[in-house]
Formats: C-alpha cells, sequence, structure tokens
C-alpha cells in the first residue's frame, strides 16, 4: 500500500512532531511505500532516496529546506535514517521556487492546499491537526487527532481581547475551524483520537461513525528513568512553549505563591512569544529560573532537580506531564480535558489556583510521594511501542 503521511513542518518540536517521527519509524519498518509530505522536514533525517538525502539544520531565509548527500564524520550520524521512506517536499508558500527570487512572506493557505493535492497514494495519515486539513485528491484520509482544535483559535491569536481587531481575527479563526470540521465530515476521513478527552469533543463535532479507536502518543519513557531516584530540591517544574494558550503567567503565580522555586522551559522563536516570556518573567518570583530555547537538554535539567511538575492549561492530551512523571516528578494539573487520563488521583489535579498553590505545597512537602510508583505503572500505557502498535493496527483496519 502506498502511504503518505502529512505533516505542514517540524519546527515546533511539540508532541504532533513526535507523533509524526514515531509513526514514520514504525511504518519504516513495514513494507509499505511510505512517503513524508511537508513543508519544513525535521532537522539532520536521512531519507529513502538514490542520493542518500539528509535533511540539515535550520538555516534561515526559506525555512531550513535546504538538503545533501550525507557527508562523512560526524555529519554522517544523523538522529535517524529511514531505509523505506521518502521526503516528499512541497516548497515554501506552495508555489514554485522563490517566485522568481523574489523574496515574500509564505502564504500558508497556499502551502497547505499544496500539501492536500497529488499525493500519489492509496492512503493518507494527516498528522498535522484537524486545522491542516484541506481537500484532497487522496482516496481514503486517516487523521490522527492530536488536538480537539478547542486551544487552536486561542493559539492563532495571541492576547485576542486586548486589541478589538485580535476579537475579529479570533471569530474569523474558529469560523475556519467550523469549515475544518465540516470538510473532514465531507471527506468521510477516519478520526483517531489521541486521548478519550479528544475522542468526545470530535464525536460531537463531526459525528460518532467517524470517530475510532482512542491512541494515546507516544512518549520515550526510557529516556527518563534515570531521573529516578536523584536528590531532589524545593522547586518546581514547567514546560512549554511561551504562548497565551500555556498559562504560564497562571504557573508564576502558583508557584510564586506556594514559595517554590520555578524552572520554566519552552520556546520563545516568534515575536508574539518573547512578549509573552516577558511577561511571565515579570510575574515570576525572583527564584524563577527561564531555559528559553534549551532544547531537550534544559528539560532534563529542569526535570532532573524538581520535586514538582506544574501544569496550567488544559490539554488534549499532554505528553509533557507524563514525561515529568516518569522522570520522579509529582505532577499538579488541572481537572479539566485529559488531565484525569494521564493523572488518575484526583489530590494532584485543581480546579482553582488555591487548589493548585496548596497541592504544590504538598508535593514539596512529600506529602504525596507514596503516589509515585502508582503513577510511573499507570504512565507504562503510553509508551512508544503502545503508540506504534495502535496506529498501524488503524492502517490496517481502515486503509483501502
Amino acid at each position: 500500500m502506498k502511504i503518505t503521511v502529512l505533516h505542514h513542518g517540524f519546527q515546533v518540536g511539540g508532541g504532533g512532531e513526535k507523533v509524526t517521527l514515531s509513526l514514520l519509524r514504525a511504518l519504516d519498518r513495514t513494507s509499505h511505500d511510505v512517503a513524508l509530505r511537508c513543508v519544513h522536514p525535521p532537522q539532520g533525517f536521512m531519507f529513502c532516496g538514490e542520493d542518500g538525502q539528509v535533511t540539515e539544520p535550520h538555516r534561515g531565509g526559506r525555512g531550513g529546506r535546504a538538503k545533501g548527500t550525507l557527508r562523512e564524520g560526524a555529519d554522517a550520524r544523523p538522529p535517524h535514517k529511514f531505509t523505506r521512506v521518502r521526503l516528499s517536499l512541497v516548497p515554501q508558500g506552495g508555489g514554485d521556487g522563490d517566485g522568481g527570487g523574489r523574496l515574500r512572506a509564505p502564504d500558508l493557505h497556499a502551502e497547505f492546499r499544496s500539501l492536500f493535492v497529488g499525493t500519489d497514494c492509496d492512503l493518507l495519515v494527516v498528522t498535522d491537526g484537524g486545522f491542516a486539513m484541506e481537500k484532497t485528491d487522496a482516496p481514503r484520509v486517516i487523521l490522527y487527532a492530536n488536538s480537539d482544535l478547542s486551544a487552536t483559535a486561542m493559539a492563532f491569536t495571541p492576547g485576542l481581547i486586548r486589541r478589538p481587531f485580535r476579537t475579529i481575527r479570533l471569530c474569523g479563526n474558529r469560523m475556519a475551524i467550523r469549515k475544518k470540521i465540516a470538510l473532514i465530515r465531507d471527506l468521510r476521513a477516519v478520526v483517531v483520537p489521541n486521548s478519550e478527552s479528544t475522542s468526545r469533543v470530535f464525536a460531537r463535532r463531526v459525528g460518532t461513525p467517524l470517530v475510532k479507536g482512542v491512541v494515546y502518543p507516544p512518549v520515550d519513557l526510557g529516556r527518563f528513568e534515570r531521573l529516578r531516584g536523584v536528590p531532589r530540591e524545593r522547586r518546581v517544574a514547567t514546560t512549554g512553549r511561551f504562548s497565551h494558550e500555556k498559562s504560564l503567567v497562571t504557573a508564576a503565580r502558583i508557584a510564586a505563591c506556594a514559595g517554590a522555586g520555578w524552572d520554566v522551559v519552552g520556546t520563545a522563536v516568534h515575536p508574539y512569544q518573547r512578549a509573552y516570556l516577558e511577561e511571565v518573567k515579570r510575574t515570576a518570583s525572583a527564584g524563577a529560573r527561564f531555559h528559553v530555547n534549551g532544547g531537550q537538554g534544559a528539560v532534563l535539567d529542569a526535570l532532573s532537580r524538581a520535586k514538582a511538575y506544574l501544569h496550567t492549561s488544559s490539554e488534549s492530551f499532554g505528553i509533557a506531564v507524563v514525561e515529568a512523571v516518569a522522570a520522579g516528578c509529582v505532577p499538579v494539573v488541572p481537572d479539566n480535558s485529559a488531565h484525569p487520563e494521564t493523572v488518575p488521583y484526583e489530590s494532584l489535579r485543581y480546579c482553582s489556583e488555591e487548589e493548585a498553590v496548596e497541592a504544590v505545597r504538598g508535593a514539596l512537602d512529600g506529602r504525596y510521594d507514596g503516589l509515585l510508583p502508582g503513577l510511573r505503572e499507570h504512565a507504562q500505557r503510553f509508551s512508544e511501542e503502545s503508540f506504534q502498535s495502535g496506529m498501524l493496527d488503524a492502517i490496517g483496519r481502515h486503509g483501502p
């Protein structure tokens, strides 16, 4: 079977990117003809092809889409070498080349439209979220719903209520999402949700018949096991990009009120993210430490020091929460969205900032240490092996 996996780009490094790469690694072990279709490819990965192409690190300009023959030495060890997966790049802006050498801003709408046509496959697997859905010539479509779309409009409109035109943009984004939902119904796309919470939302929006069994996202649990049992400080860790929908200002207030040192690790690439970072810094206490654009090394360092992990946004799943559990941190999360699925103990879920402050203090004092073995056992259901098995089964059952 010819399978195309579609994901717009890998610049964010979040849950959607982890899902896509894990699925590609699983498909690389099958006999299927597989292609990754994207605009911005993952950095440093080597794909199947006659010229031994490897995607190179981001170099600015046109999105780091340069690629070439794999060189000898240190550069000859890519993060992963695919033996079957090919790379199918769509030009940035959705057009051909660079428009005759003229500099221009990328047309995201054109990019998404181009991604969904000319797929040349029997089955299209979309891992970029339902907001990316466009009309397609693929005969069958599976959408891995890594978001319930409830926070998407908020994410697209930072600081939405502060100025009237941003409220107008918010309304436009919500209308666009409604159109995407209608398109999913029209395409009869099979929706594979990433949690029971996401499943319930999509069942209401597209109809129960299109929503199939839940496949939880992959969490690399083994990468964090070495952090268990290391001495902990009276610190709280939080990870996530510096965007309004992540509610990091709220996390800063909670950590400060709890009297805890706070390590926050996140990306701040775009101007609105950098502006939000400054807002978080103004709210945080003097003991807060900010690890900006530090990558996985900064995440591991923060989780190795922290006694507790604080999360303040709703999540369709929340890979970061499960990673913190695997690292030996006590999670403190909101009592909403998919958090009851990842954190099964009510005492670790809060409904107000006051409850969150009390839970953080209890975690720092060791009140919940006895829950850690149960949390780690519960986290095993979110392993990468479980995700890959579930997705290959879904592709086998719902493909042509």
